[in-house]
């Protein structure tokens, strides 16, 4: 009996030192995003997420400028189905780069969201171009 007690032990020992020693699933850093058209007049182009310390910085690449100003949202979901309120909101911008950061975040926690690009300053307006975040 005492031969099994110790065999036991043995046995859940190394179950443990190897589940111990298995690195977990790594996210690529930085995790890139193609950013599609949406609708008439949609834009395309990459975003980039990069993990910076305990930030994420966000820049933001199109392949053709933004008459006026646009902005950029962060939500739940994919690309035909996102949710209606904003998770995070990255401001408004006019041209073709925009680069910001998401404080106290990890970049794993991005995966599963969309960014939304809207036709206007407000994230209420048309959506012109969506990127799905995925690893």
């Amino acid at each position: 009996m005492r031969t099994r007690i110790i065999c036991a032990a043995a046995v859940a020992a190394a179950y443990c030192a190897v589940l111990l020693a298995t690195p977990a699933l790594a996210i690529e850093n930085p995790l890139v995003a193609t950013i599609k058209p949406v609708g008439q007049g949609g834009t395309r182009g990459n975003v980039t997420f990069f993990q910076m310390g305990s930030n994420v910085n966000v820049a933001v690449s199109l392949e053709s400028g933004i008459a006026g100003e646009a902005s950029l949202d962060l939500r739940t979901g994919t690309c035909k189905a996102y949710a209606q309120n904003s998770k995070w909101p990255l401001g408004s911008f006019g041209g073709s780069t925009q680069e910001t950061r998401l404080p106290n975040t990890k970049l794993e926690n991005l995966v599963g969201e969309v960014l939304l690009v809207h036709k206007t300053h407000d994230v209420g307006s048309p959506v012109i171009g969506c990127a799905e975040i995925r690893t």
